[in-house]
């Protein structure tokens, strides 16, 4: 149980830290949201998020706060789940 306990905190600092990176100028997201992705998607797709949307230029960048970061991660995150789950349907359960 430790070691999941650990697995879990250091994706946690993971997201944290890259986004920090990606958004040095809009406050971490509430540890509630963070919990909530991490429990129904991979790091890897909260990480490919944040990368999205670090991607965005600087005068875009600039008007993202906390909520509206927050939001589009959900929706990217959401978005990538039903490609995963039509291309999933589409071969026959196989990814």
């Amino acid at each position: 149980m430790h070691a999941q306990s650990d697995n879990f905190e250091q994706q946690v600092i993971d997201i944290i830290t890259a986004y920090r990176i990606a958004f040095p100028d809009v406050e971490v997201p509430a540890p509630e949201w963070i919990t909530h992705w991490l429990t129904k998607y991979s790091r890897e797709s909260i990480l490919a998020a944040i990368k999205t949307l670090q991607a965005h230029s600087a005068n875009v960048k600039a008007r993202f706060t906390q909520t509206s970061v927050g939001r589009a991660m959900s929706t990217l995150l959401r978005a990538e789940a039903v490609r995963n789950a039509v291309a999933s349907a589409y071969t026959g359960g196989r990814s």
